[in-house]
């Protein structure tokens, strides 16, 4: 079942809410004001909130207001309860971010009812991000294809006007940028299923999650961890300049054949254009390191301080 926080400071009222929970099989944490309330979310990462709205000292508005610091709590539906039946009260609590209500007094059956609305909703969430990554793993395998059939055809274009390189020279240079657009989307698609994989990662570690939702985000941890959807941006990437420069790392590794597979891939970044944010996302380091490695390459290349690294290496492009 689920963790359930409760924070109310009418001590009869919070423990007859205790009672039901714990009837109903879900594991409750009980505060008695805000600031222990917010004590208990931080450590004990409840799956749903019950937060009355008038207490001493930090009310439950300021507690909702306080939660939003906290990346993880951004998932955790939010339930005011309240005594108050003026609307623009309501209304505060809705606008400050609060999934639902529930106003004193009120039966066990529209206590429980509303909870349940909650936990329904957040499955129907992880349904929703099983669709989702469904979708993404299509849209891949289109665009995989689709470069693969790219690929071989750009192969087999080069063997059959072999006698035309002037004109071949122009369009790999249009090709170029498509090519690195195409790199872009593929390594986006993926940046977006490794986010999608920490958060089944982080539901699967909470505590006392219900077996149907274990069983169906382990199975969606499996099938984003499959080689088929994961594709390595290193890869993909390399691949892609190798087509649009043929050339250019044999005749780089010749000049320097001490550089490693890491100066290269960087090097190969620097001829397509990538500024240093996209750099760091490809080599998933720091724009600093980025930065960092401009001054290696440079030293380790011989060039001085006042050389233009970039000018250097179109140079070794255009070398016949």
């Amino acid at each position: 079942m689920s963790k359930i926080l409760v924070i109310e400071d009418d001590a009869e009222l919070r423990g007859s809410m205790t009672e039901i929970l714990k009837f109903e099989k879900h594991t409750v944490y009980a505060a008695s004001n805000g600031s222990e309330g917010l004590l208990m979310a931080r450590e004990k990462n409840p799956e749903i909130i019950l937060c009355d709205i008038l207490m001493p000292g930090i009310d439950g508005f300021e507690v909702l207001e306080e939660l939003k610091n906290y990346i993880n709590s951004f998932s955790i539906p939010f339930i005011y309860i309240t005594a108050l039946a003026e609307r623009q009260d309501v209304r505060h609590g809705m606008d400050l971010g609060a999934d639902d209500y529930l106003t004193k007094p009120f039966t066990r059956d529209e206590f429980l009812n509303t909870i349940n609305s909650r936990l329904e909703k957040r499955f129907q969430l992880a349904l929703s991000i099983s669709r989702s990554v469904d979708q993404i793993e299509q849209e891949l395998n289109e665009k995989l294809n689709l470069l693969t059939t790219e690929l071989s055809l750009q192969k087999k274009t080069l063997l059959l006007i072999s006698d035309l390189n002037q004109k071949l020279n122009k369009e790999l240079e249009e090709k170029k940028i498509e090519l690195l657009k195409s790199a872009g989307d593929i390594i986006e698609i993926n940046n977006k299923l490794s986010d999608f994989k920490k958060v089944i990662t982080a539901e699967l570690q909470k505590e006392n999650i219900m077996d149907e939702q274990k069983n169906m985000f382990l199975d969606l941890k499996r099938r984003l961890s499959r080689k088929s959807i994961f594709v390595n941006n290193l890869t993909i990437f390399q691949i892609q300049f190798n087509q649009a420069n043929p050339q250019f790392i044999p005749r780089f590794m010749q000049q320097l054949p001490n550089m490693t597979q890491h100066e290269v891939t960087f090097v190969s970044a620097l001829i397509m254009g990538l500024n240093n944010n996209q750099i760091a996302n490809l080599l998933n380091i720091t724009v600093d390191s980025v930065r960092k490695s401009k001054f290696r390459l440079k030293k380790k290349i011989g060039l001085g301080s006042e050389s233009n690294l970039l000018e250097y290496l179109h140079s070794i492009c255009m070398e016949n």
